[in-house]
């Protein structure tokens, strides 16, 4: 993991026929948003859910990578964080950056959550300013 921002979620995601994977496009760039289970081996996404849990505390229900770090990511991070009643955290130093104060509601469907976080992601400001300098 590189430059990735982390959400650590006490919700399950929606249902779905396959792991989440999701891409957002702006003119900066790209954020790809997708669940743990999608680029490892049952074995391997019990193994990061595992050390995501020490990280913050608590044993994870859902685990989120958004690639890249930087500020577009961290609005989208944030909202997806709400929407799992959940926590962000940067790969770069394992540090919470971001806990969702609970009491949002969640997504009833993955077309619901996607497109809460392409309208977070289009109202951000689009900058150049990362998440680590």
């Amino acid at each position: 993991m590189a430059a990735e921002y982390i959400v650590a979620g006490r919700r399950s995601l929606p249902a779905g026929a396959a792991p989440w994977e999701f891409e957002l496009r702006g003119a900066s760039g790209t954020v790809l948003v997708y669940e743990a289970s999608a680029c490892y081996d049952p074995a391997g996404a019990e193994a990061v859910r595992a050390h995501v849990g020490r990280i913050v505390g608590w044993p994870p229900t859902t685990v989120v990578f958004l690639s890249k770090a930087w500020e577009l990511a961290r609005g989208v991070a944030e909202e997806l964080a709400c929407a799992l009643d959940g926590v962000v955290y940067s790969d770069g130093n394992d540090r919470v950056v971001y806990e969702a104060a609970g009491g949002a509601a969640p997504a009833a469907t993955r077309d619901e959550l996607e497109r809460s976080l392409i309208r977070v992601f289009a109202r951000r400001r689009e900058t150049d300013e990362w998440a680590f300098p």
